[in-house]
């Protein structure tokens, strides 16, 4: 590579980990990584973009990939389904992607260098006051200068996953939460929230007897109460399907990174609602031979 297109490289952002243009960065051997989009009907036209040059960068270097979308309402359901769709080709990785997210091409190369188990970004929600997604593990810390740092919990919108810990982990991967302890109109004990989640789970309610049985039982109680305690989503009555995910794979021993560097170059991707503020201002006079009537002070005569 010529310093013509060295310089071409950068000035595009296409610059592997190692600082060098990604035409340059190999990996070790061959990649198997499955891109995979749990949508709606649509996809973003940002996304449709990124998702192609950020495909056409990692092919470019060595990766092989497996492109799959799952069309649904129900998040949870199309992030289960495209795992078990995936595996069978026996990918290497699980590359996530929402339909509303934007990123650089070279985002998956920079998440596959770190060779984590877990790896993601954080971004923030669409909407107004437009709340970081993600939380850090340990106490908050300067990250100004960038780098990777351990997360607790990391959003599903942009976030890569050894396929391996799918293969370990019990199904189902991903799954809602309801928190009736903290839902404020009703709020219930621990017990009372355990009994009503098993409820809800099978056909039937727990027969007295056995209730009473469990609520005698000091060392059930003592779990429970330990298994409930407080972390940072104490105000929260729901927990979604990718937080799930992540306290499923702590439980199971591993770990979750997040790339600081590669969550300043993330978008998510909203909507804004634009207005024409006009009221009040005296409306156009009508052409000529235009039929008499009251007129809309909201409009502008253009």
């Amino acid at each position: 590579m010529n310093r013509h297109d060295r310089r071409a490289a950068a000035a595009s952002g296409l610059i592997g980990p190692d600082g060098k243009p990604v035409s340059r960065w190999q990996p070790p051997r061959p990649i198997r990584v499955a891109l995979v989009v749990p949508s709606m009907r649509t996809i973003e036209a940002d996304t449709s973009m990124a998702l192609t040059a950020m495909a056409c960068v990692s092919q470019a270097n060595g990766v092989q990939l497996h492109l799959q979308n799952h069309k649904g309402s129900m998040p949870s359901h199309a992030r289960n389904s495209l795992v078990e769709g995936v595996l069978p080709y026996n990918p290497d990785y699980i590359m996530w992607t929402d339909a509303d997210m934007k990123y650089p091409p070279d985002a998956l190369l920079r998440l596959l260098n770190h060779n984590k188990d877990i790896v993601g970004c954080f971004y923030n929600k669409r909407r107004e006051p437009y709340e970081t997604l993600g939380h850090l593990k340990g106490p908050a810390r300067d990250l100004s200068k960038g780098g990777l740092f351990e997360a607790d919990y990391m959003p599903g919108g942009f976030v890569l996953v050894k396929a391996d810990v799918y293969r370990k982990l019990p199904w189902p991967w991903y799954y809602e939460q309801y928190h009736r302890q903290r839902y404020r109109p009703k709020p219930m004990s621990n017990i009372e929230a355990f009994f009503a989640m098993m409820s809800d789970s099978f056909s039937e309610d727990m027969p007295k007897e056995v209730v009473d049985s469990l609520k005698g039982w000091g060392v059930f109680e003592e779990w429970l109460d330990r298994a409930s305690k407080d972390d940072f989503r104490t105000t929260q009555w729901m927990t979604g399907e990718d937080y799930s995910f992540c306290q499923k794979a702590r439980r199971h021993g591993y770990q979750i990174w997040c790339d600081i560097d590669l969550t300043d170059t993330i978008g998510h991707l909203g909507e804004q609602v634009v207005t024409c503020r006009v009221k009040g201002l005296q409306p156009a006079a009508p052409p000529p031979g235009a039929p008499s009537g009251p007129q809309d002070t909201d409009s502008l005569a253009l």
